[in-house]
């Protein structure tokens, strides 16, 4: 598959915008994924459902629940969709 590019947004909160991710298969994605969460929301990663790229494409909009430790566990919902560059 080639490359493609993912918008990140949290669902709730001020600052949404996660960041965007440049991911060619579902492994790769979720690597950049758990990488950009733990820095937007500074907390360690510890549990994300899987993704199938295939779900985030062709203008569909994929919700999972992220599992975080920043002093207690906390659970926060993102958002992944397609996005292009011109």
């Amino acid at each position: 598959m080639k490359k493609r590019y993912f918008t990140v947004n949290e669902t709730e909160g001020e600052c949404t915008h996660v960041g965007t991710l440049v991911a060619s298969t579902s492994e790769e994605l979720k690597k950049k994924l758990i990488t950009a969460c733990m820095g937007h929301f500074d907390a360690n990663v510890i549990k994300t459902s899987d993704i199938d790229i295939e779900d985030c494409i062709y203008g569909k909009i994929y919700s999972l629940k992220i599992t975080l430790d920043c002093m207690m566990e906390t659970t926060n919902s993102v958002s992944i969709s397609e996005t292009w560059l011109y």
